[in-house]
């Protein structure tokens, strides 16, 4: 069996010291994980990253087919659980696996420069009792020699906005967000009152009716089976806000979007649709900035939530009220 040790972070990814061999690869992180907090959700799309690899790959090896693969260019990931009814393996099934070479030596790279970058889908079938529990764990594969069994957290869900480009193609650059009619919102296509817009997103948990891992989702949508909520912020280039106000005669309060749930023809990519409050407050444009001020880069940020912790949001361009 492969030695192996865990980073936490992707940051640290480049202080990595290349000159130091390895005799196993390394977890670096889950992507958008928290250094400390490395939790998965049924359904959820993730990267793992990990160095010490013996891999040197020409390009990406990405999958082909559906239902996906468990195994690509000699990998494979297992999520083991420990349940009240036993010991659980389930397969991850997997979108592609990458390589970053990290060291300054682009010439001379040995098998502890590379980052490997491996993608799939936490199995839909996972058990979550509460949050961090069944006792969970992954271990990658390389060829048939296992690593060492990193732990991970299960959670219901661990929302994620997808941002730059997404499954189906849009050049996002900031969250992926669009109009009904599938154009994205923009800064020159900002948000009006009262439309529906769109936000796509990951790692919202499981559905109602359930969907196999690893498989299209079908039409019609099947619906989140947590609770998702949403909040507007009208504040210029806001973040996430959290406690959410979710008692409704408190404003700004927290509400329910027109829908949460999958999205029909991709495989664990989700969408909320959120219908845009009727009237805004005042907020600059987003379509310039005063001389000397900070450049506006949004004058909405929809906060999205499960009531429990799980936290990201949506920073978008909405017209301003005239």
């Amino acid at each position: 069996m492969k030695q192996i040790g865990l980073i936490r972070s992707i940051f640290l990814l480049p202080m990595l010291p290349c000159a130091v061999a390895q005799t196993g690869p390394t977890l670096v992180d889950l992507s958008y994980g928290l250094p400390y907090q490395l939790k998965v959700a049924p359904g959820q799309l993730v990267t793992f990253n990990l160095t010490g690899l013996d891999l040197n790959l020409s390009g990406p090896v990405r999958a082909n087919q559906t239902p996906l693969p468990t195994v690509l260019a000699g990998i494979s990931i297992t999520l083991n659980q420990s349940t009240a009814g036993g010991p659980v393996s389930l397969r991850v099934p997997l979108l592609s696996v990458r390589q970053a070479n990290r060291c300054a030596d682009t010439v001379v790279a040995t098998a502890d420069c590379y980052v490997t970058m491996i993608s799939g889908q936490i199995p839909f079938e996972m058990t979550v009792l509460s949050d961090g529990l069944p006792s969970s764990d992954v271990v990658i594969s390389e060829n048939g020699t296992n690593s060492q069994h990193f732990s991970v957290g299960a959670s219901l869900d661990n929302i994620h906005i997808v941002t730059g480009t997404d499954s189906l193609g849009n050049n996002c650059g900031g969250a992926c967000v669009t109009h009904a009619d599938g154009s994205l919102v923009t800064r020159t296509s900002p948000g009006t009152p009262g439309e529906v817009i769109v936000i796509y997103a990951y790692g919202l948990g499981k559905t109602n009716p359930a969907v196999p891992t690893g498989q299209p989702t079908p039409a019609p949508a099947p619906v989140a089976a947590n609770p998702v909520y949403v909040q507007f912020d009208f504040t210029p280039n806001a973040g996430p806000k959290y406690p959410f106000q979710l008692i409704a005669s408190t404003p700004p309060a927290a509400t329910l979007p027109e829908f949460a749930g999958l999205t029909p023809g991709e495989v664990g990519l989700y969408q909320v649709n959120v219908r845009l409050p009727e009237t805004f407050p005042a907020v600059p444009s987003c379509a310039g900035s005063p001389s000397g001020l900070p450049t506006i880069n949004s004058n909405l940020t929809i906060d999205i939530t499960d009531g429990n912790g799980s936290i990201d949001a949506a920073p978008i361009c909405v017209q301003p009220q005239q």
